[in-house]
């Protein structure tokens, strides 16, 4: 899964724990950086052609012959 920040990554990991939810362990869970975010939002288009590579803790996106990478934090 993945969360548009840090601090909803947390949350969400703390609520599993509180509820004792085990399955979660087994999740791949990773947050981006909000200006990652911020800038891949830029585009308002409604349609755009994206090429999209995880590499460890790494995420690039190749959209329309621009390329936009930022760290995966991961919990």
């Amino acid at each position: 899964m993945l969360f548009e920040s840090a601090e909803r990554l947390s949350a969400f990991v703390a609520l599993a724990a509180t509820e004792q939810l085990t399955r979660v362990a087994k999740a791949q869970l990773a947050s981006v950086d909000a200006d990652f975010l911020a800038e891949l939002a830029s585009d308002e288009s409604r349609r755009i052609k994206a090429t999209v590579t995880l590499s460890g803790d790494h995420l690039s996106i190749d959209r329309n012959g621009e390329t936009l990478d930022g760290p995966l934090n991961r919990s």
